[in-house]
């Protein structure tokens, strides 16, 4: 049985440009895209959206 991954994409900016950002692209469950989003937001991005594909 194929395993199903999950991909995190968030849109991010720094004020003047705004670029996609694949975050991580091998998250096993949606909890652990879910701390991935937290850990990343951390870092202090300006994040405008993030979704879970």
């Amino acid at each position: 049985m194929k395993k199903r991954y999950y991909k995190v994409v968030s849109t991010v900016t720094d004020g003047a440009r705004v670029w996609d950002v694949v975050i991580y692209s091998h998250y096993e469950s949606i909890e652990e895209a879910q701390a991935g989003i937290d850990r990343f937001a951390s870092h202090g991005y300006n994040i405008l959206k993030t979704w879970i594909e």
